[in-house]
């Protein structure tokens, strides 16, 4: 079972776009998924789900961090896609409120049978927080999605300074999966000249091939559907798919 935290901070967007579309590729080549949903704004419960779900939420993963008389089992939504589970957010939640020890999630994802789930990918917050830091402490893998401008360029860099004290304190094992560039599009020189500088300085490797723009990505995220079923012709859909591809490389 590999735990994947995506996120992002300063100017960071498509986290939320990529955990629900790489959870679906990822269900439909036949991996049993759980997606964390630590942002509560809940937008991968929105991807998921629709926004049915937002009128009648139910308990979910900050309520089970906080609460030992919550039963996991008793917050995992089954969607729709096979394969593919949900542990929503709680959407009116205070994340200020989160319990300050940031080992609760990692417990209580320890406590799920090995065999339940092939890959649980974390969505997060772009804040730090305790739920960012919770999130971290868990992980096997470290996913940033980024658009390729100066900003998101800033809070990559301030992001791998918070992995080596989550690496020096309470997960060794943590590792970088790899910087993704989402909404991009290589005719734009300021895209590449961040992409290139990224890439000196955390090595090629690190550089997934992009998510380029698209807005069939956007209109299937509105009507709670992956990409892989709203238009799954689209060249979001086969971004994605590459994406599954390569990083399946990355784990094995």
């Amino acid at each position: 079972m590999q735990v994947i935290t995506v996120c992002n901070r300063k100017g960071g967007m498509g986290k939320s776009t990529t955990v629900v579309n790489l959870a679906r590729q990822w269900s439909k080549l036949g991996r049993k998924v759980l997606v964390v949903d630590l942002d509560s704004q809940g937008h991968a419960t929105l991807g998921l789900l629709g926004l049915d779900y937002m009128t009648k939420p139910q308990a979910g993963v900050h309520q089970l961090i906080n609460d030992q008389n919550i039963h996991l089992p008793e917050v995992i939504i089954q969607t729709e896609f096979e394969s593919l589970s949900l542990l929503p957010a709680d959407l009116n939640f205070n994340e200020s409120k989160l319990v300050d020890d940031v080992t609760q999630l990692k417990q209580r994802i320890q406590s799920l049978p090995e065999d339940q789930f092939d890959l649980i990918l974390i969505d997060t917050p772009p804040s730090l927080s305790n739920a960012l830091l919770s999130a971290l402490v868990c992980a096997d893998w470290v996913l940033i999605p980024f658009i390729p401008h100066a900003l998101s360029m800033n809070g990559i860099m301030q992001l791998s300074e918070l992995f080596k004290e989550i690496a020096t304190e309470f997960n060794p094992s943590l590792k970088l999966m790899g910087l993704l560039p989402v909404m991009e599009d290589r005719h734009i020189r300021l895209q590449n000249r961040v992409i290139n500088t990224l890439s000196n300085r955390f090595g090629s490797h690190k550089l997934l091939r992009g998510i380029r723009t698209n807005i069939r990505l956007a209109e299937a995220f509105e009507l709670g559907s992956p990409i892989q079923d709203y238009s799954p012709n689209c060249r979001g859909a086969m971004d994605y798919h590459m994406l599954a591809h390569d990083l399946d490389l990355v784990i094995h």
